[in-house]
């Protein structure tokens, strides 16, 4: 948001700071501080009806959070969408589900969910991920929301998480199986004739 911001958008940024480490070393008040500067507006998701108007954003984005929702995001998504102008953009980004990690994890015996260890120790409600999606999921998503897919592609938001020797292979290889990179990106279009799926059908 702050980069965009700095590149001249008019930003709004939305979050809880409910996380443990935001309620560390006054990391809440610093970020504060640093939206203010930076010239972001800051809303609490409570607030969202009352403090946006219809048809705002010419872009809303959601980097790495529908995979925390305990809920389905149906309803977060669709009051968002609504403050969307038409022809505004919906852009997305989630942790792949099937990436080629998970893949080898599950066959070798172990687990494509965050370690347990992690959650164990995990103070108060898990704030993790819930819910990881695949491509088909973006497709559904986009058809439930009523959205004209732009873009879906694999992409690569945690290389860091691949030993250095093994990057040129991880490379290589999901090149050729883009499916098998360890994020998704979903880029969706909202029609002037905007109707989603508000129930569902039999």
């Amino acid at each position: 948001t702050a980069v965009a911001a700095l590149l001249g958008h008019d930003c709004t940024a939305c979050d809880d700071f409910q996380d443990d480490w935001h309620k560390k070393s006054n990391n809440n008040e610093k970020i504060f501080e640093f939206l203010k500067k930076i010239g972001i507006k800051c809303i609490d998701p409570g607030d969202i009806r009352e403090s946006c108007h219809k048809s705002s954003f010419d872009m809303i984005m959601l980097n790495d959070v529908i995979e925390h929702l305990h809920e389905s995001p149906k309803d977060i998504l669709l009051l968002l969408l609504s403050l969307l102008k038409d022809d505004g953009v919906l852009f997305i980004t989630v942790p792949n589900a099937g990436n080629i990690k998970k893949r080898l994890n599950l066959l070798t015996g172990g687990t494509n969910l965050p370690s347990f260890e992690a959650y164990y120790w995990y103070p108060g409600l898990w704030r993790g991920h819930i819910r990881e999606y695949v491509y088909n999921d973006l497709i559904e998503l986009s058809s439930f929301l009523d959205l004209d897919i732009e873009l879906i592609h694999g992409c690569d938001h945690m290389l860091e998480n691949v030993p250095t020797w093994l990057l040129p292979l991880y490379k290589f290889v999901t090149r050729f199986f883009p499916k098998w990179k360890d994020s998704w990106v979903l880029v969706a279009r909202k029609k002037p004739d905007w109707s989603p799926l508000l129930t569902q059908e039999n």
